[in-house]
């Protein structure tokens, strides 16, 4: 029984959910070019401060703070943020009653397939119970 999952195919999924700053509306206190220079890095980032600091003529961007922040944290703090996670796709490897079983569940739920013979199976090596905590994508 021990090989009976040995074929299990996983298949992960990465996709990547983004946190936007596109909702937020960004307004300079005045029309300093410290204060727009704030703007510019929340919004776009700070290399795109930077680079407008240059354009205009600031030079000291490392003593400027933006709502008491450095320039650099105050443009991390609204960085575009990558979220990565995955999901798994558990298959049978045959058609087998204890292939058919894991795969059932890590679907559906070890309620699914609950009784006292399918508590001693074994799935890749694992007792179901393990198999299912370790692949169940909730």
């Amino acid at each position: 029984m021990k090989d009976i999952l040995l074929a299990l195919a996983i298949i992960l999924f990465t996709s990547t959910a983004q946190a936007s700053t596109a909702n937020k509306k960004f307004i300079a206190v005045d029309n300093t070019d410290a204060s727009n220079l704030c703007v510019i890095a929340a919004k776009d980032g700070y290399k795109a401060a930077v680079d407008h600091a240059k354009i205009s003529g600031e030079r000291d961007l490392k003593r400027m703070t933006c709502n008491g922040k450095s320039i650099k944290r105050f443009a991390k703090s609204f960085q575009v943020k990558e979220i990565l996670s995955k999901e798994i796709l558990v298959v049978p490897a045959n058609n087998s009653f204890e292939s058919n079983v894991c795969a059932q569940a890590v679907k559906n739920g070890l309620e699914s397939v609950s009784s006292d013979d399918v508590n001693q199976t074994i799935c890749n090596g694992q007792q179901i119970v393990h198999f299912v905590k370790r692949y169940s994508n909730s």
